[in-house]
């Protein structure tokens, strides 16, 4: 996994296997805040990686265990620019 928004999905998933709700691509577009098309390709890749199960929008064991030991994503806000003030 290359990637965060792939990392962002694969967490997305364990959050909702350890809560018991059954996981769609809309439900993963509102858990992770990105674009559908950006779902739909990350699912893919880590199904091309052996991570989930993109057809049934699962993990796979690799990918359970992966989500476990990777943790949450770290999302780092940059903050907004400052209009810098002009000396009279």
């Amino acid at each position: 996994m290359n990637n965060t928004a792939q990392h962002a999905v694969l967490f997305a998933l364990w959050e909702m296997a350890r809560k018991d709700r059954a996981a769609t691509v809309v439900r993963l577009v509102s858990a992770t805040n990105l674009e559908r098309s950006v779902v739909e390709a990350s699912l893919a890749a880590l199904d091309r990686a052996g991570l989930a199960h993109a057809d049934r929008v699962r993990l796979s064991m690799q990918g359970l265990a992966a989500a476990v030991m990777l943790g949450a994503p770290v999302v780092r806000k940059v903050p907004a620019k400052r209009p810098q003030l002009r000396a009279a």
